[in-house]
């Protein structure tokens, strides 16, 4: 059973047990309260218990005296009734005496003694603002700067059905909430409205996108614009710069914000540099302080951001339907993280980088424009829901499912691999018919081999570069990588890399656990584990003459089978150099060995990128076919549905 503190909810599950700590003034010895019975005892009382997380232990004392419900929604006030909602659930509470006035949808203290409001305090004053950042004990409001948090701060959606938020319920770049103040301190805020997204807020890289923290921000405009603090507006020509570090003065008045005054303006990030050259930014930048260096936000129109995200995540020059694709899932993607609130921390929604989304490393042009606005609000839905539309370069011929690449992903239709395979009427039906029932399942080892070297077989990505591709890497290049990265890709996540302590590696009896490890010593094996669909290796076994470590997700994965020192030879024989990251995770194994020592690995595999979602390539090939933008979608997303976020 749960109960309902205006501290949060607690449960627990034998009522018995703990009735025991009672006097026997509350609960006599050897009695067998049922849940409800035992519930009743504390409705509307005071109790001092112990917890564990957000179960009750035991509960030790009942308390008479007088106790503060602290930033309750007052729905109304009259006579001797109050109607309230206290953490989730709505309240009915009797007044020692008749309210001298009535009240209604209020924030307020109110103070309940041997069960009845012994005094009610009401918080009247109210601010309204964008939301600039929404740190763990403070928002930032435009025109307010950084207010603190009241300790006993509350979130209520007031609009629609009333409930109550989680803490990360404030979303940056909008002004839909209402902030109830009182001593200085934000008691408590009340969403009154639904978000129409509209804007977003991107959160800028330095160059190469090595770092989110500015040492320096140089800036000019392509038109006149103004610059904002506080109160104060200053405005400069086109011709003029403006130079800011973490130590300048304009800072100390807090953050510093540049518009364009002409519409057609963009601000120019003369500090930063992206394949494109000088980057330049519609809508406004933002600057702000942080402790370890300047942090630079973009916001503008949702809509005006996929400009520049499609030419910096597709060629434009593949067409307009494929760049159509593109445009609907890179808005799906940005609109999930919008809503999500994703790095509110920092005052922003996504960044400019791979984490998210890549934008502005190249330039928006009138095709990418041109995508974007015949497709204007549309999203991908699975009933009813925008998705998060993962996508990437290449396939392999099959993609993949996302519980097989994230730690914490789960299983989700539109999100499971299928093979890519083309329709080809010239092929005996009978042979097709085969292969495709030995493709669907790449699991299997020998399967998954006779897929990728089979050059006969087509599939819509089958034409591209990175299709195919092999590396030999060096064992030493191995070991040094695993003895430079091992120690802090544990520390990320304890639970993906896990040490053999029992059993032999090879067998199914093979039993691993998460234990710290710094080296394995020198290599002696390594081998896949486990393949996900598609034949993506999920797990990856390196035995060493001191340790065995079983390697989990792709990245991982990716990460410690770096070809860094060799050259990856892609299915037309060119060459690439100084890849930090295997290309994907769709590969197999074949082992050098020399005097009887393993030397180096060589490594055949097939696409580019997770692997989970859609293959843009793929999508290209889909629309030379003569499939529409719609059909595309579908087809990568199965079971969904084209949606509209303006409506």
């Amino acid at each position: 059973m749960t109960l309902r503190a205006d501290i949060g909810r607690y449960y627990y599950e034998n009522s018995t047990d703990y009735g025991r700590f009672f006097s026997d003034s509350y609960v006599k010895s050897g009695d067998r309260l049922t849940g409800e019975e035992f519930l009743n005892r504390f409705v509307n009382k005071g109790v001092e218990a112990l917890v564990c997380g957000n179960e009750i232990v035991y509960i030790i004392n009942i308390h008479d005296e007088k106790i503060v419900l602290h930033n309750v929604w007052i729905k109304q006030g009259k006579g001797e009734k109050v109607d309230a909602f206290i953490n989730g659930i709505h309240k009915e509470l009797q007044t020692q005496f008749r309210l001298s006035q009535d009240i209604e949808k209020v924030i307020g203290n109110i103070s309940v003694e041997n069960e009845k409001i012994v005094a009610i305090s009401i918080k009247p004053d109210i601010i309204q603002g964008k939301v600039l950042l929404s740190g763990d004990d403070f928002i930032e409001i435009e025109g307010y700067g950084r207010i603190p948090l009241e300790d006993n701060y509350k979130i209520y959606k007031i609009y629609g059905e009333l409930s109550m938020e989680r803490t990360n319920s404030i979303l940056v770049g909008y002004d839909t909430t209402d902030f109830v103040v009182s001593g200085g301190k934000i008691s408590a805020a009340l969403i009154r409205e639904s978000i129409k997204a509209e804007n977003i807020r991107v959160l800028i890289h330095t160059t190469g996108f090595k770092s989110i923290y500015h040492e320096k921000v140089e800036l000019g405009a392509t038109s006149d614009y103004i610059v904002k603090v506080g109160d104060t507006e200053t405005s400069y020509t086109s011709a003029e710069t403006l130079t800011l570090t973490p130590q300048d003065k304009m800072l100390s008045a807090g953050r510093v914000i540049i518009e364009p005054i002409s519409e057609e303006g963009k601000i120019k990030l003369l500090s930063i540099e992206r394949s494109m050259g000088v980057p330049r930014y519609r809508g406004r930048i933002e600057i702000a302080q942080s402790d370890k260096g300047l942090i630079i936000v973009n916001e503008l129109p949702l809509e005006e951001y996929l400009y520049a995200v499609i030419p910096s995540e597709m060629p434009t020059y593949y067409g307009l339907e494929p760049l159509k694709v593109q445009a609907v899932c890179a808005r799906s993607y940005a609109y999930r993280h919008l809503i999500a609130n994703s790095l509110s921390g920092y005052g922003a929604h996504v960044d400019d980088s791979v984490s998210y989304q890549v934008y502005n490393n190249i330039e928006e042009n009138e095709d990418s424009i041109l995508a974007v606005k015949d497709t204007y609000g549309k999203v991908v839905e699975y009933e009813g829901d925008v998705i998060t539309t993962y996508y990437f370069s290449t396939s392999c011929g099959h993609t993949t499912s996302v519980e097989h690449v994230w730690a914490n992903g789960t299983a989700t239709p539109y999100l499971s691999g299928r093979l890519l395979s083309v329709e080809n009427d010239s092929e005996d039906v009978l042979s097709g018919q085969i292969k495709n029932s030995l493709y669907s399942d790449l699991v299997k080892e020998d399967n998954f081999r006779s897929f990728i070297l089979d050059q006969s077989y087509d599939t819509y990505d089958s034409e591209y570069n990175w299709y195919r591709w092999y590396v030999t890497v060096d064992i030493d290049d191995i070991k040094s990588n695993l003895d430079k990265k091992l120690a802090a890709r544990y520390q990320a996540n304890p639970e993906l890399i896990k040490t053999l302590v029992s059993g032999n590696a090879k067998d199914n009896d093979a039993v691993y656990e998460s234990l710290p490890v710094e080296t394995i010593g020198e290599i002696v094996d390594i081998f896949v584990g486990t393949r996900g669909i598609g034949g993506i290796v999920y797990e990856l076994i390196i035995q060493g003459t001191e340790k065995t470590i079983k390697i989990q997700t792709e990245y991982n994965i990716r990460v410690f089978l770096s070809p860094s020192n060799a050259t990856v030879y892609r299915q037309d024989e060119s060459g690439v150099d100084n890849l930090s990251l295997l290309p994907s995770a769709f590969f197999f194994i074949d082992h050098n060995m020399r005097s009887g020592k393993l030397e180096s690995i060589s490594i055949t595999g097939g696409g580019y990128g997770h692997g989970v979602g859609m293959s843009q390539n793929g999508a290209k090939s889909l629309s030379d076919a003569g499939k529409k933008y719609e059909e595309i979608i579908k087809y990568f997303y199965k079971g969904t549905e084209i949606g509209f976020i303006y409506e």
